[in-house]
């Protein structure tokens, strides 16, 4: 069998929430993931407006949200959605800059119908000139990672999320192996595993919001599916990949991002 999994950062309740809300739960239907990792998700204690438990329940889906720091407004929350039971969540805050620490990375083990999946979310610095800040970020979500990696002969960790950064930055050719591993792990971007001849473009200037509110910033794929490496085949080998909620929904384009979806093989497609 397959697992689909989808990773979208949901712009937080900025511009016209919600419709938005209406448009992304829509796309979300659609594309039918089966775990689903969502950033900047909008769950505030008190405030009107949809929240991301009202879209988790209209999914049908299990729910976990990422740390929201004392004495900080953080909109980069992170959340992970299930089909199936999730059976463990911790989560970790990262380093952000000198006094705060309100990035994280978001851990659940998911009881999948092939065995346990442990998947990881997470949301790294934004600003277009700190790669040092996501390195250091990396250095301890990938150790994060590290002390919960499974066996070879288990399903592989799967780390998606907006990393803010190009493939061929610094920070992800270090966790994609083509410079010094973060730990000595190594994760395969699964965007180039499924061969994809094009770019995977996440951060579009065709979306009308990024026109509108950032028309200096170049296209980027700034959002990630990436499955540990080594595993036992065809354990997270790669199925499929594409881009999803790349159009409007009634009128209503759903986020600033787009939202990437893969299909990751598990252990009973292994040959008889």
């Amino acid at each position: 069998m397959t697992v689909r999994f989808c990773t979208w950062n949901i712009w937080l309740h900025h511009g016209p929430w919600e419709a938005r809300h209406g448009a992304i739960t829509t796309a979300l239907h659609d594309i039918d993931a089966d775990i689903i990792a969502l950033q900047e998700v909008y769950d505030p204690v008190s405030g009107s407006g949809p929240t991301v438990t009202q879209l988790a329940e209209g999914l049908g889906f299990e729910l976990v949200i990422g740390p929201s720091p004392d004495g900080f407004d953080a909109p980069v929350r992170n959340a992970l959605l299930s089909r199936w039971p999730i059976i463990k969540t911790e989560s970790l805050l990262l380093v952000s800059d000198i006094e705060h620490r309100y990035r994280s990375v978001l851990m659940a083990t998911i009881d999948a119908p092939d065995g346990p999946i442990s998947v990881f979310t997470t949301h790294l610095e934004h600003r277009y000139e700190l790669g040092s800040i996501r390195q250091a970020q990396l250095e301890e979500l990938v150790g994060f990672i590290d002390e919960r990696w499974p066996e070879k002969s288990a399903f592989p960790p799967v780390l998606l999320g907006d990393l803010n950064a190009v493939p061929d930055s610094d920070e992800v050719r270090r966790l994609t192996g083509r410079s010094t591993p973060f730990h000595n792990r190594v994760f395969l971007d699964a965007w180039n595993a499924a061969t994809r001849g094009d770019l995977g473009i996440t951060w579009d200037a065709a979306n009308p919001y990024l026109a509108d509110l950032f028309p200096q910033w170049p296209n980027r794929r700034l959002d990630y599916i990436l499955v540990g490496y080594p595993s036992d085949k065809p354990q997270g080998r790669v199925a499929n990949i594409e881009l999803a909620g790349t159009e409007p929904i009634d009128g209503v384009m759903p986020s600033d991002h787009y939202a990437l979806v893969a299909d990751l093989y598990t252990a009973s497609d292994k040959p008889a």
